[in-house]
Parts: C-alpha cells; structure tokens; sequence
C-alpha cells in the first residue's frame, strides 16, 4: 500500500506544487527509469529462471549440489523480476500518465494565466498541493504503525514459541541426564575429545557399558497387588 500510493499520488503532488513544467520531468524521469529497470528486470529474471533449468537438465541437483543451490536461489529471485516486478512497472509508467492527464484541466486553469504562462508557485495550486503532500504523510506514517504492530505481535509469538522450544528441549536433557547420569557424563567427554581432534576410546567404551547397564529409575514406588472377589449372581 505504501509504494502504491506514493505512485499514485506523486503525480498530483508535483504537479500541484512544481507547475507542469515539474510534472512533465517528473514524467520524463519516471519514464526513462522505469523503462530501463523493467528491462533489466525481465532479462534478468529470465537468464535467472532459465540458468536454474539448465543447472536441471544437466543433472548438477545430483552432481554438484551447491551449484544447483545457487541456481534455485536465482531463480526464486528471478521468478518475481520476469512475472511481476518488471511488467509493474509498465503498469505504473501508464498509471502516472494517466493520472497527469486527469489533473491537467486543474493545471491549466490555476497556473495558466491570460497569456499562457506558467503561474510559478501559484497559492491555491500549491496549498492544494502541500496539503495532499501532509495528508498522505499522516495516512502512510499510521498505515506503517499499524504494519509495525502486527511485526512486533508476530515477532512476540515466535520468541514465545522459541522460548517453550529450548525450555522442552532443557527438560527433557535434564530428564535424560536423571536417567542415565553415568552415560550423559560419557558422551560429554566423548564430545570433547572429538572437538580437540582425538578420540577417547575409554569415553567411547564407558559410554557403550553405560547404555547396557543403565540406571533404573527409582523415582516410582510399586504399587501393592488388588485382590479381586468374583461373586455369581442369578438371573432372577
């Protein structure tokens, strides 16, 4: 919504404060520039899309895995470029046309005098023009807070679940540790050996006997055997 309205109402904007003559190179450069990034945005997308099914057709998905990595991270680039980016921007070069068109007869008559010419900052065309300018500040400036606010609702959410993740994952090594002390001790050491670029066999055999021997749980009390009467009762 922002970037759509500042399309929109760029056009009016300038041509309400800057007269035509800035609309006209307002134009001009909206023109010269979107051009030329729509083009650069079509071929690109294309060689990027087309680079990635080369990389198939040749089998580097099996072969050469990061090259085939790099491709696809082209082409999900490139799909957005070649199919929406580049022909919006087509769009928007008419859309700006279009809308200087449809405030022309306003131009024309604030800022054109008698003798046709140009009323340089011309009061009512400017004040019309500042107060478009202000107003669409206000609205773009809360439509961002509110983008902000649903950001930060989301970003709470996901360090809440990030939070009950590690949290389960404490409790269940906690668990693991209670259960079998002997064997957590034996895998530490055994990691820290393999970081230091050696291999401890004793760890590793430690850990082997620990794993066949474990150590019972002694946190349950047995519960004492129920006796059950069975009694025979008749129909009537």
């Amino acid at each position: 919504m922002i970037p759509g309205a500042i399309a929109v109402f760029a056009p009016i904007i300038v041509g309400f404060i800057l007269t035509a003559k800035g609309l006209a190179g307002c134009l001009i450069g909206s023109l010269s520039s979107g051009f030329m990034l729509a083009v650069a945005m079509s071929n690109a997308g294309g060689a990027w899309d087309n680079a990635k099914k080369f990389a198939k057709q040749l089998g580097l998905n099996k072969t050469d895995k990061d090259h085939f990595d790099a491709t696809v991270v082209g082409d999900t680039v490139g799909d957005p470029f070649k199919d929406t980016s580049g022909p919006a921007l087509n769009i928007l070069i008419k859309l700006m046309s279009v809308i200087s068109l449809v405030i022309a007869p306003a131009l024309k008559a604030w800022q054109i005098d008698s003798e046709n010419n140009v009323i340089e900052w011309e009061s009512k065309s400017v004040g019309v023009g500042v107060g478009i300018l202000i107003v669409l500040l206000i609205v773009l400036y809360m439509i961002q807070r509110y983008i902000d606010y649903g950001y930060g609702v989301k970003r709470k959410e996901v360090e809440a679940s990030i939070k009950a993740q590690k949290d389960k994952r404490i409790s269940d090594e906690t668990a693991a540790v209670a259960a079998n002390p002997a064997a957590y001790k034996a895998l530490k050491g055994l990691k820290d050996s393999e970081k230091e670029g050696k291999l401890s066999m004793q760890e590793a055999e430690a850990l082997l006997a620990a794993l066949k021997n474990p150590k019972p749980d002694t946190s349950y009390k047995p519960v004492a055997p129920m006796e059950i009467e069975v009694k025979t009762v008749s129909a009537a």
